[in-house]
């Protein structure tokens, strides 16, 4: 399973954000961060498995990137509950590893 290409062209700012920040800036930081996560539930022997809660600005980006979207979570503030899983995670690492 491969997962979509994120844009680096230069993209509109960034909406809800009180500051004006690029959205491509935006994104490499994401990227990064996931990166850092994946590696970190490969080490810890998850596969690279992650689950996490996004504020509604970021539900977009999780998409794109092809994370599974499970819903709100009426429990957590209710926000969106994306997961990726460990064929997601291989696929995003290759991917990354390209870049």
């Amino acid at each position: 399973m491969s997962l979509p290409a994120i844009s680096t062209s230069t993209p509109p700012d960034f909406e809800g954000s009180r500051h004006t920040v690029a959205v491509s800036t935006i994104s490499r930081v994401a990227l990064a961060l996931l990166t850092g996560a994946v590696a970190r539930s490969r080490e810890a022997g998850f596969k690279g498995r992650l689950g996490l809660h996004s504020l509604p600005q970021a539900d977009s980006f999780y998409r794109r990137i092809g994370m599974i979207d499970l819903g709100l979570d009426s429990a957590y503030q209710n926000l969106r509950y994306f997961e990726m899983t460990i064929e997601q995670a291989r696929a995003f690492f290759e991917q990354e590893g390209e870049r």
